[in-house]
């Protein structure tokens, strides 16, 4: 997408669908354009926009999309958000526009998180766009080598867990959806 100089401006986990072979398919383009390198105004979700974009300063949407790429990963590790905002008055971004790392990082150190995560979780989400990296970078950080150095019974390992995981919450939202034609039935609306 960024080598075809489109930007998507709105990469947040909703957006991100799996195919039968858990392999993931991007969505939700409404915000999307070519990347001009002085986009301004708001677009996407308000977590996930970088601080640029927030300040309703001209932005470079790859950069911006990098950003929200950064807080997605977050999101996929950790099973939580980095920070809620990425202004000065978030107290979790804040500190990380401050570069108070220790004390960002004692926020989230039950999450037990590689420094090889840390180091490349922080570039993303730097205030500064230019500091960021690219595509390329990000897939040759050592973060990404660990993943790519895996044997093949470790990642047989994760898959099965996302395997697992993804079972799981399929049934869930089938008994909730079950949970729901019921009540609906109960309370007389049958027009499922």
């Amino acid at each position: 997408m960024h080598n075809a100089n489109l930007c998507h401006r709105d990469l947040k986990p909703e957006n991100i669908l799996l195919d039968g072979d858990y392999n993931p398919k991007i969505t939700g383009f409404y915000f999307s354009c070519m990347n001009m390198n002085n986009l301004q105004g708001h677009a996407g979700t308000i977590s996930n926009a970088a601080p640029e974009v927030l300040a309703n300063q001209p932005y470079d949407g790859i950069l911006a999309d990098i950003f929200s790429l950064g807080q997605l990963l977050f999101n996929l590790v950790a099973g939580q958000f980095g920070f809620h905002s990425a202004t000065p008055n978030d107290q979790f971004y804040g500190l990380i526009m401050a570069q108070n790392f220790a004390q960002y990082w004692q926020n989230f150190a039950n999450l037990n998180l590689s420094q090889e995560f840390r180091n490349l979780f922080i570039r993303m989400v730097n205030p500064n766009p230019a500091q960021r990296p690219t595509i390329d970078q990000i897939l040759n950080d050592a973060w990404m080598q660990e993943i790519n150095n895996l044997n093949e019974e470790q990642m047989d390992t994760l898959e099965n867990q996302v395997r697992n995981e993804f079972q799981l919450r399929e049934e869930e939202v089938q008994m909730n959806n079950k949970l729901n034609l019921e009540v609906d039935l109960i309370n007389g609306d049958d027009t499922r």
